[in-house]
């Protein structure tokens, strides 16, 4: 066994170390999600303790009110932070004899939540030092962190050149690493709930082999973020969208994201596909099948299931069907109650638990 672990289960596990006052640190390739994860174990967090969720960004201030009757999530990036930052800037007392540390406006003082240490790999030897206090004796210098307040950290690995130094081991004694990697299924259902394009997720579901292939001697990588990035280019002029791809995903993503859009921006208009579903013609490649039920997987409601139902049964590749609603749950979990699905997976129950 190993520490290696999908996105679903990084936020079950950062979750249980934070309830067990314990220290969980994500390290994995850029772009991987990292901090997305982080992010939704915070949500979720705060839904199971009924309180309101707050996003702090940086060293942004936050209201008495929001600390003291709400969940909070302070986002700071290691790498940006001095000794100094930490500790605050020195002030003379009245009589000029002394000083004192002024707190930093990032350094809470009541309340609860998540304090995430992102880029932690990359912050400097002597920061390192300051979040080590931190993580260990819950204060930085004079400045005592309440105790409602947990650390998460996150970084790169050595081995991805990402410009990530090495965890002295005092340090990753007081964490418990886990290594995030790409898993696709993971991917799916959180891109499907952030409305992603049907054709970044056909995409992802046709080579998925493309985003868990980091490569650090690349300039330009195909990762979980960049394939997120590309659906701004998904309408972007055909003139320059290959560009745009490029620049995101680098050349060989860049033709296989291309070809998906092609394919998408071909398809049968989806009405037409309603009114006419056992008269469409249905995709004869891989790809296009991809694309097709992912779009349809996302269109998908109570009112059209039957329609799009008689379509898809068409398709002879079973496991097409099966993505298809798969998808579609994910969209629209209330269509699992419909007699047309629960007819459908009556009927084809064994691949469903593949």
């Amino acid at each position: 066994m190993s520490n290696t672990i999908s996105p679903v289960n990084a936020i079950t596990a950062i979750k249980h170390c934070v309830k067990s006052s314990l220290i969980p640190y994500l390290s994995g390739p850029p772009g991987v999600g990292k901090s997305s994860v982080v992010l939704q174990a915070t949500q979720e967090l705060a839904r199971e303790a009924d309180h309101k969720f707050y996003q702090f960004q940086g060293n942004s201030m936050h209201s008495k009110t929001q600390l003291t009757r709400g969940f909070g999530f302070i986002d700071l990036r290691a790498n940006m932070l001095t000794t100094m930052d930490l500790y605050g800037l020195p002030n003379f007392t009245e009589d000029k004899q002394s000083f004192l540390f002024a707190r930093p406006d990032f350094i809470p003082e009541r309340g609860q939540g998540i304090i995430f240490v992102d880029e932690l790999p990359q912050a400097s030897p002597s920061t390192m030092g300051g979040f080590s206090e931190a993580f260990l004796d819950h204060r930085i210098g004079k400045h005592v962190i309440p105790e409602g307040w947990k650390f998460v950290a996150a970084g790169n690995r050595q081995k991805d050149r990402a410009d990530a130094h090495k965890i002295p081991t005092h340090i990753k004694d007081r964490m418990n690493e886990l290594d995030l990697q790409f898993d696709l299924d993971s991917w799916v259902m959180w891109a499907t709930e952030k409305n992603l394009h049907p054709a970044v997720i056909s995409f992802a579901k046709y080579r998925p082999n493309l985003m868990d292939s980091f490569d650090p001697k690349l300039g330009i990588n195909c990762t979980p973020r960049s394939v997120e990035q590309s659906g701004a280019h998904i309408d972007a002029p055909e003139s320059i969208r290959y560009a745009l791809l490029s620049g995101c995903l680098g050349e060989g993503p860049a033709n296989e994201m291309e070809a998906i859009i092609k394919i998408y921006h071909q398809l049968p208009d989806f009405e037409y596909i309603l009114d006419n579903p056992t008269k469409v013609p249905l995709p004869d490649q891989l790809d296009a099948l991809y694309v097709t039920t992912t779009m349809l997987a996302l269109r998908t409601t109570k009112d059209n299931l039957g329609q799009i139902k008689k379509f898809i049964e068409r398709i002879t590749q079973i496991e097409f069907q099966a993505a298809y609603v798969r998808g579609a749950l994910i969209k629209d979990p209330s269509i699992g109650t419909s007699p047309d699905l629960l007819a459908w997976a009556k009927k084809n129950a064994a691949i469903l638990v593949n």
